[in-house]
C-alpha cells in the first residue's frame, strides 16, 4: 500500500508517534496550516518548535484556499480562525510565513490582528517594560565575551581640533566633473573652515594645483602646515612648504585625515557643481554633447568655465559668512581678526 503524503510528513519531522492520531482524524498536509495551537495538541503535537518544523514542512503541499464570509460592514472578508492566528504568532512565526501558510497578504494578515487584538510578541507585549540599561547590564554579564568581540575594530567618534587660524590647511582635489575634463581645487581652514582657495581648472597637474594654493596664500598667508592625500598633484605644493617651513610642515595621509575639505566637497557638490553635472549629462543624453569629442570639451570649457569659477566665487563668500556650528554667534572670517594678534606668527607671510 502506498505510502499517505501525510505519514512522509511525519516522518520527515520525527513525529512518526502522534500517526495515529492523525490517521484517525484524517489529517491531511494541505490544513495543518489552518489548525490551532489547541488541535494540535490533541493531535499529540505539544511541543511549539516541533509544531512551527510541521507547519513549515507541510507548506510545500499547498495549503486549503481561504474562504471569504460575509460582512455587515463592507464587501466580503476573507476568514481567518482566531485560535489559528494566534497559536501561530505563539510560536513566533514571521507575519509572510503566516501569509504563506494562510495563503493571505500581509496586509491582510495585519488587518486580522488589528481586529482580534492581536500582535506580535515582545517584551512590551506581555506587559513587560525593561530599562535599557538594565538590559545592557544583563548581556554584559550573561556574554562578557561576545560583547568584548563586538567592540573590536569599532570606531570611535573624536574631536577634531586645531589651535589657530592658519595653523593647517586642507587640501585636495574633486573629479565630480572629470568627465568633462574639469577639475575642481581647492583648501580650507582647519580651524575657522573658511575657503582658502576654489577654483575650476582644466587639469590637475602640481603647477596648477600649486598656482591654486599660491592664490590662497596671496589672500591669507602661509599656513604652518598642509594636510593633503599622497598624490603627485600636491608634489609642487609639499616643496613650496618645506622651503618655507621646514620639514613637518607637510602631512600626507588618506582621505579620512583630510576630513574638512572631504567634507566641503560635498556642500560644493550640492551647492554649485549638481548644476552643471545635471545639465552636461543632458547634453550628452540629447546628442549635444560627445565626451570623446576633442572639438566639443574645447567648446565646452570656452563656454563654462568662467560660469563654474564665478559661481564657486558666489559659493564661496557665502560660506565664509555662514556660522559655526560650536560657535553659534560667528562667522567664519570673524576668526581672522580676533585671532589676527595673538596668533598671527601662525598665518602672516613668511
Amino acid at each position: 500500500m502506498a505510502e499517505s503524503e501525510m505519514l512522509k510528513v511525519l516522518r520527515k519531522v520525527g513525529l512518526l508517534h502522534v500517526r495515529e492520531m492523525f490517521d484517525k482524524e484524517k489529517i491531511t498536509p494541505n490544513i495543518i496550516s489552518m489548525l490551532s495551537k489547541h488541535e494540535l495538541e490533541y493531535l499529540g503535537v505539544s511541543i511549539p518548535a516541533h509544531m512551527i518544523t510541521l507547519r513549515m514542512e507541510c507548506i510545500k503541499y499547498g495549503n486549503m484556499k481561504p474562504v471569504k464570509t460575509d460582512s455587515l460592514d463592507g464587501h466580503p472578508k476573507y476568514h481567518v480562525d482566531k485560535n489559528v492566528l494566534e497559536s501561530l504568532l505563539d510560536c513566533d512565526f514571521k507575519i509572510s510565513d503566516i501569509g504563506n501558510l494562510v495563503q493571505l497578504l500581509e496586509r491582510i494578515i495585519y488587518r486580522r490582528m488589528a481586529h482580534f487584538g492581536l500582535q506580535k510578541r515582545d517584551f512590551s507585549g506581555q506587559g513587560i517594560e525593561i530599562q535599557r540599561w538594565r538590559l545592557r547590564d544583563a548581556i554584559h554579564r550573561i556574554d562578557y565575551a561576545g560583547t568584548q568581540e563586538r567592540k573590536t575594530g569599532r570606531l570611535h567618534r573624536r574631536v577634531y581640533n586645531v589651535r589657530a587660524p592658519n595653523h593647517l590647511w586642507h587640501i585636495d582635489s574633486n573629479h565630480k566633473l572629470v568627465r568633462w575634463k574639469f577639475i575642481i581645487q581647492g583648501g580650507v581652514d582647519g580651524f575657522r573652515r573658511l575657503i582658502m582657495f576654489l577654483h575650476c581648472r582644466d587639469n590637475n597637474t602640481s603647477a596648477t594645483v600649486l598656482k591654486s594654493f599660491l592664490s590662497g596664500v596671496a589672500n591669507f598667508g602661509i599656513p604652518l602646515r598642509v594636510r593633503s592625500e599622497k598624490g603627485l598633484e600636491n608634489v609642487s605644493v609639499a616643496d613650496f612648504m618645506l622651503t618655507k617651513h621646514g620639514d613637518g610642515s607637510m602631512i600626507t595621509g588618506p582621505s579620512t585625515h583630510t576630513q574638512r575639505i572631504e567634507r566641503l566637497w560635498r556642500d560644493v557638490y550640492e551647492g554649485v557643481l549638481s548644476y552643471f553635472y545635471n545639465l552636461f549629462y543632458h547634453l550628452e543624453d540629447q546628442g549635444i554633447l560627445d565626451p570623446l569629442n576633442e572639438l566639443h570639451l574645447v567648446g565646452l570649457h570656452y563656454i563654462y568655465m568662467d560660469e563654474i569659477n564665478r559661481r564657486l566665487d558666489i559659493w564661496t563668500q557665502a560660506w565664509a559668512s555662514h556660522r559655526i556650528r560650536k560657535n553659534n554667534k560667528i562667522i567664519s572670517y570673524q576668526y581672522l581678526d580676533r585671532r589676527s594678534n595673538t596668533e598671527s606668527s601662525w598665518y602672516t607671510t613668511q
